[in-house]
């Protein structure tokens, strides 16, 4: 949706948290810094919020973009950002088994997923993608 994400405490080192009724405290535990940069509960995560912060900021369409959703499911989310020079698609699969997903698009063009550097072509105004379980997709629609 429009707006500027955020990371919440601790998000990037991926510690859990749990919110309890009246107070969220629990959601912010105290950090030792020097043990989560040395032994972090996700090692990957810190590059991989440092790669979707680089892809949107590289990124007209995620910046100032009209969004508009595109599929809606239970555990499946696609929405699309465009501005006059760029598109941008977001597939996100919630579900712990991988889906392919099918959704309309505006024409037959081939997207590039920036995320997962892998190209999909829509067919007869139609994209079927793979998406694998827990994961998402950034496809920029070439021009």
């Amino acid at each position: 949706m429009p707006g500027i994400p955020s990371i919440y405490y601790g998000s990037e080192w991926g510690i859990g948290g749990i919110k309890n009724n009246g107070s969220d405290s629990a959601l912010r535990p105290d950090l030792n810094l020097d043990e989560m940069i040395n032994y972090p509960p996700r090692p990957d995560l810190p590059a991989f919020i440092k790669k979707l912060a680089e892809i949107r900021s590289g990124c007209e369409a995620l910046l100032q973009g009209n969004y508009s959703q595109v599929y809606v499911s239970h555990k499946q989310f696609v929405f699309s950002r465009k501005t006059t020079n760029e598109e941008i698609i977001i597939i996100v699969n919630s579900s712990e088994s991988s889906e392919v997903i099918t959704f309309r698009t505006d024409g037959d063009s081939r997207y590039y997923d920036l995320l997962n550097d892998d190209s999909f072509e829509s067919v007869s105004n139609s994209l079927t993608v793979n998406i694998n379980s827990c994961a998402g997709k950034i496809l920029i629609k070439e021009r």
